[in-house]
């Protein structure tokens, strides 16, 4: 975890800060650390809609797992959100080439 921390804490608000804070989110994740996890994942902020959407779908998992049920759905929900904008953006993009 040494090495995603590091990244973490001297890439912030980067790139590869994000995936640092994706992947320490995910690691307290698997190790049952719900409350970590949801730290570091809170930190994630992707252009990548699909980057994004599975952020928001590991913090709906710890929010799940600490009984916050309604957190969870919440999170759910603005993953759904994210690949529908994906979704859009592609059928505008069709729609511009054909």
């Amino acid at each position: 975890f040494k090495g995603f921390q590091t990244i973490a804490n001297n890439y912030s608000g980067t790139y590869g800060g994000n995936i640092a804070n994706y992947g320490m989110g995910v690691a307290y994740l698997n190790k049952g650390e719900f409350q970590l996890a949801l730290n570091f994942l809170k930190e994630c902020e992707f252009e990548d809609v699909m980057l994004q959407s599975i952020s928001k779908c590991a913090m709906g998992d710890a929010y799940w797992e600490l009984g916050q049920t309604g957190d969870a759905e919440e999170k759910y929900k603005e993953a759904e959100g994210e690949l529908d904008k994906k979704k859009k953006k592609e059928v505008e993009k069709d729609r511009i080439v054909t």
